[in-house]
């Protein structure tokens, strides 16, 4: 009975957190990015999304690295808020000379909508920790529908503002505002660092670097196709991956949830619960597979019909890199439970070195079908990789145990 009351639970949190995510990642995917491409035009709206990664990459690196350095410091003991305040604030010193630099070099943007917008993405992934730490993964949910909400509201402000910033600004700091209003994590302390800051910025150090190189080859699709090609290479990728990408983003609540169970889980990891863990990651990246590409064809013809054709030839390829590195996302959050947080570093260097090795090549030779190639060998090492090092920290660990 009792693991009958433990499974509806797990699965009424993953419903709540997956619920909001996906309810805002629509408002953000199916309302406002379309709009912006009706308001702004094919080629301003690759530029908009090519701007857009520079705030992704660092804002969502650095947010992702402060939740997850504290979730997993929550396994040890009690955290305070000051000490990840405290690095949020030295982090958004950085982003001050960051964000001159992006808006003096690139066109289509302003220092005083783009630092804020970073600073509040930034704040707004590490604050729905808030909720992980207490398993209140309600919150959670009317955390994420508020800032969907805020994107919503957020079409017609753009429109009106001609600014497309105004509308992602206003859905950051409706979510900020409820975490502010109704929670404690942020708020209590706010200054108050303790003894543990050293530790806490050498964990957040690494995972954010971790998350950098991840974060960094993820947008990469905007960064290289707008140099290498143009604005609407970027535009047709990203049509490709859009159903694909907001899978990723799921893994979010669902790490989320995964993360908040494993902090309280004080056993070991067995042999028994990887092959079971692998075996679920496969049935995954089947249904997701069928799932993403299906989706995407019928989402693409009804909101961006002009595009279609174009898009059609990479739905398949794109379709399989996004649901790799979806599950590879949630393989990485196991593993950082149960495993030296430099694993994380090893996955995602090797992530990295073989993108680079094939994406400018290929894609300068064989244009975005090369790169959507290029992003596929690129996930499948990073896959192979992390696998490879979960059994090396189960046999690390059977070695321990029989040495003891």
């Amino acid at each position: 009975m009792a693991q009958k009351t433990k499974a509806r639970r797990i699965l009424g949190d993953s419903f709540f957190s997956i619920f909001g995510l996906v309810m805002m990642n629509a408002a953000m995917q199916f309302v406002l990015f379309p709009s912006w491409s009706r308001t702004f035009g094919t080629e301003e709206y690759g530029n908009i999304l090519y701007l857009l990664s520079y705030i992704n990459i660092p804002a969502v690196s650095c947010g992702t690295a402060l939740n997850y350095a504290r979730m997993v410091a929550s396994v040890r003991g009690e955290t305070k808020n000051g000490d990840y305040n405290a690095v949020w604030l030295v982090l958004c010193l950085i982003a001050v000379p960051y964000s001159l630099a992006v808006t003096l070099l690139h066109n289509g943007t302003s220092f005083f909508l783009f630092f804020p917008l970073l600073c509040l993405t930034m704040i707004r992934y590490y604050a729905d920790v808030e909720y992980r730490l207490h398993i209140n993964y309600k919150g959670y949910c009317v955390y994420y529908l508020l800032i969907g909400l805020g994107y919503l509201l957020g079409v017609w402000l753009s429109r009106k503002s001609g600014y497309w910033e105004s509308a992602m600004l206003l859905g950051e700091a409706l979510g900020l505002a409820f975490v502010l209003i109704r929670g404690t994590t942020i708020r209590t302390g706010f200054f108050k660092t303790s003894s543990a800051l050293r530790g806490c910025m050498k964990s957040t150090s690494i995972l954010l670097a971790t998350n950098l190189i991840s974060n960094l080859i993820f947008n990469a699709d905007r960064l290289l196709l707008r140099h290498l090609i143009d604005g609407t290479a970027v535009t047709v990728y990203y049509l490709a991956t859009l159903i694909g990408k907001a899978m990723s983003l799921v893994t979010t609540p669902l790490n989320s949830v995964i993360m908040g169970y494993l902090a309280r889980y004080q056993g070991k990891a067995t042999w028994k619960m990887y092959r079971a863990l692998l075996l679920i990651l496969l049935a995954l990246f089947v249904c997701a597979t069928v799932g993403c590409t299906v989706a995407t064809h019928i989402v693409i013809r009804l909101l961006y019909p002009d595009n279609y054709a174009a898009v059609k030839p990479l739905i398949l390829i794109a379709s399989v890199s996004q649901v790799i590195y979806f599950l590879t996302n949630v393989l990485t959050v196991v593993l950082l439970r149960f495993s030296a947080q430099r694993y994380q570093l090893y996955i995602n260097l090797c992530f990295g070195i073989s993108f680079v090795a094939c994406a400018v090549p290929m894609t300068l030779q064989g244009g975005i079908e090369g790169f959507s190639a290029a992003f596929l060998i690129a996930n499948l090492v990073r896959l192979g990789t992390g696998i490879l090092l979960g059994i090396h920290a189960l046999r690390t660990q059977s070695g321990e145990e029989e040495a003891t």
